[in-house]
This record gives structure tokens, sequence and C-alpha cells, in this order.
């Protein structure tokens, strides 16, 4: 009986290091390119003293060739107001690649965007964010909800405050 004890515990000892080994190779595999690869990863657009988002997510792989960042889980944006400097959308995703030379973002995977002064919210699996022009676009299913009206449909833009809107192809509700 002491034999089988040992044996199934040298067992588990070496199933969990082959576990350990497979999920680093794993994470090997996810970040293999990439020049630049950073763990918790906090990082900012900033236009001389405005900071127009703060970016948090996981895992950030930057690819020096291609000029862009790939942000992957829990991937977090903070838009800030120009005017203010406060918050004013919220928008998480579950991945990010942003060009790193024109500062646009494309979100793709589960989508999520909430305005903080109309209390809207967007969902989709593709959105992508204009720096230059602060917009927001998808051309992809999105469902938009506020306290007023649900509206979904295919094809969105915006603004960064979920205010001023448009649908290409649109079915909805008023509540």
């Amino acid at each position: 009986m002491k034999n089988f004890i040992i044996i199934v515990f040298l067992s588990l000892i070496i199933l969990s290091c082959n576990e350990e080994v497979t999920k680093v190779k794993k994470l090997e595999d996810a970040t293999e390119g990439a020049d630049q690869v950073s763990y918790d990863f906090s990082g900012y657009f900033i236009d001389s003293n405005y900071t127009k988002a703060k970016l948090t997510s996981k895992i950030a792989r930057i690819y020096n060739e291609q000029r862009k960042t790939v942000l992957d889980s829990l991937v977090k944006v903070d838009f800030f107001s120009k005017t203010n400097g406060k918050r004013i959308t919220y928008m998480e995703a579950d991945c990010v690649v942003i060009d790193d030379n024109s500062k646009n973002m494309y979100a793709y995977g589960k989508v999520f965007v909430l305005s903080d002064s109309s209390k809207a919210g967007l969902r989709t699996n593709y959105l992508f964010w204009d720096n230059k022009a602060q917009k927001l676009f998808s051309d992809k299913f999105v469902t938009y909800s506020s306290p007023y009206e649900r509206i979904s449909g295919w094809g969105f833009e915006s603004d960064l405050n979920l205010d001023n809107y448009k649908f290409k192809k649109v079915s909805g509700e008023q509540r």
C-alpha cells in the first residue's frame, strides 16, 4: 500500500511538471515573432499635454517591422475628454491591434463599450477606433443599448460618447 501511495504521489508530480511545460510552451507560441513582450501592460495615447486613452492588458506584443502592437487577455481602454481630462468612455475587448503609425485601434472578440455620460453601451465582435477622427466604426453586427432604446444592426459609426451614432442596417425597439 505504501508503494502504491508513493507511485501515485510521484505520478502527480510528474504530471504537474508536464502541465507547467505545456503552459510555458503555449506562452512561447503566443509571443513568437514579437520583438518585445510585456506582461501586465499599461500604456497611453498622448497628444501634446492631452491623454487620449489609457490601455491595459495581461500581455502586449510589439512587432517593430509591421509597426503594430497586439494586446491580448483582459484588454481595457479608458478614453478621456480633451476639455477636462476625465474619462468619457470605457472599452473592453478580447484582443486589440494597434497600428503604431496612426494609433488606430482594431478590437476583436467580445467587445464592449460604455459611455460614462449617456450610460449607453455597445456590444460587437469587431470595432475600429479612428484615432485622428476620434470615432468608432464597425461593419459587423452591433447591439446598442441606452436607458431609452435598444438598437441592433449591421454597420455602425459613432463619436466616443456614443451620442451621435449611425447604423447602416437597423432593427430596434423603443423603451
